[in-house]
């Protein structure tokens, strides 16, 4: 089993949504039994193949991204520790995006019968996930308002303080700092 403090960003994610018992957070860490060191800029999934497991970024950062027909990359999410990479792969025939390693990573991979069977036995850990899956839904929103309507500046404001608070909120933000390990060209895959 890996190191038990890898599971506190996820944790610490879901219980912001929903108060979690002993026993819930035990449900959640046994979700992620099946752990893979995934290295920097390899994919953890690629746009187009069939999503037979869902994904939780445990340790390090992802990027959700679509490659398009001229061979560039358009990022659409940053992915952090605690985040669900593609939870609707319960619902997906094959992927729609791929999801890189921006950094070295500890993900997660879990069967959707295992989500599928945690959620019919907890209303808690539904919810946890459900409200989790809608505030991804909301920063997508704001990416989306993001890059089609604000200047470069405001961009790149907009961004840095949604991984500041999202940081923040899985434990990863050091007297009001936070490191970033984006470079440029992940920047601007992101920013347009």
């Amino acid at each position: 089993m890996a190191n038990p403090t890898i599971y506190q960003p996820l944790l610490q994610k879901l219980a912001t949504v929903e108060a979690l018992s002993e026993a819930e957070k035990d449900s959640i860490v046994a979700l992620c039994r099946d752990v893979h060191g995934v290295p920097r800029n390899r994919n953890i999934i690629t746009e187009g193949a069939n999503p037979d497991r869902v994904h939780i970024i445990l340790s390090g950062w992802a990027a959700r991204y679509n490659e398009l027909r001229d061979g560039s990359r358009r990022i659409t999410a940053f992915l952090l520790p605690g985040d669900f990479c593609d939870i609707q792969t319960t619902t997906l025939v094959a992927m729609d995006h791929s999801i890189l390693a921006v950094t070295d990573c500890e993900v997660a991979f879990v069967a959707p019968a295992l989500i599928e069977e945690i959620t019919a036995s907890s209303a808690v850990l539904t919810r946890a996930f459900w409200r989790s899956t809608l505030i991804d839904e909301a920063i997508l929103r704001q990416w989306l308002v993001n890059t089609g309507r604000r200047n470069s500046k405001d961009r790149l404001a907009c961004l840095l303080c949604e991984l500041h608070a999202r940081m923040n909120l899985v434990g990863l933000v050091s007297d009001g700092h936070m490191k970033l390990p984006l470079t440029q060209e992940f920047m601007a895959d992101a920013l347009g």
